[in-house]
């Protein structure tokens, strides 16, 4: 129940931008893992602790504990697709685009979009999907076919399943896609738009981050 509990939080904190609340629950489920010894459950405070550095961009960190992670659920036999894993693929995909290990990332974040659609999309295939997105964007540019078509995947399935806490997230990787194409216009309506989203739902960390990319660019 712990476990369950910190990372119920831990999601919560990372939907607001809470850099540092993420980093509390990641550390409690740390705390607890020896009660998990040999279960795929000792290996998710490894895990969420990467989630949290990524949040609070420590990169290096957040690399190190995914590294760490991987090895663990590898020792245990676990498969990819299996829940405990595939819950945080999205995450090492991130960690490695911002990485510049394109190619990494984009096959971590498509192995997790396919095994999410044969199963349970709902708020995990969310992410897969707007994850790819965010790969293709970097990896083929914002014209590319390939990004369009992962980019109304994630559209498409935010609509379908009533995701509307990941609509400001859409919005940001249109900014991306506006910047690089550098249609300012766009991309300031993008960011003003997701700033707007991410404030009604409480979400202050991202409001706050996006506060000061407003600032920079205006």
């Amino acid at each position: 129940m712990v476990m369950v509990m910190a990372l119920s939080r831990l999601m919560n904190a990372e939907l607001r931008g809470d850099a540092q609340g993420a980093l509390e629950q990641a550390r409690r489920m740390l705390e607890h893992r020896e009660w998990f010894e040999g279960t795929l459950w000792a290996t998710q405070g490894n895990a969420c602790l990467g989630r949290a550095h990524l949040l609070g961009s420590r990169l290096d960190e957040a690399l190190a504990e995914f590294a760490l992670w991987e090895a663990e659920t590898t020792d245990l036999g676990a498969g990819r697709s299996a829940a405990f894993v595939l819950q945080h693929l999205p995450y090492l995909a991130e960690a490695h685009r911002r990485a510049g290990d394109l190619d990494r990332a984009h096959s971590i974040a498509r192995e997790c979009v396919e095994a999410t659609r044969e199963g349970s999309r709902g708020e995990g295939g969310t992410q897969a999907e707007l994850e790819l997105a965010r790969v293709l964007l970097a990896r083929e540019g914002p014209t590319s076919p390939a990004f369009d078509q992962a980019l109304a995947d994630a559209e498409s399935l935010v609509e379908e399943i009533g995701a509307r806490v990941f609509e400001p997230f859409l919005r940001e990787v249109r900014a991306e896609s506006a910047a690089l194409q550098a249609d300012s216009k766009t991309q300031q309506r993008e960011l003003r738009e997701a700033h707007r989203l991410y404030t009604e739902m409480g979400a202050t960390g991202h409001a706050e981050r996006l506060s000061r990319e407003l600032g920079a660019s205006s």
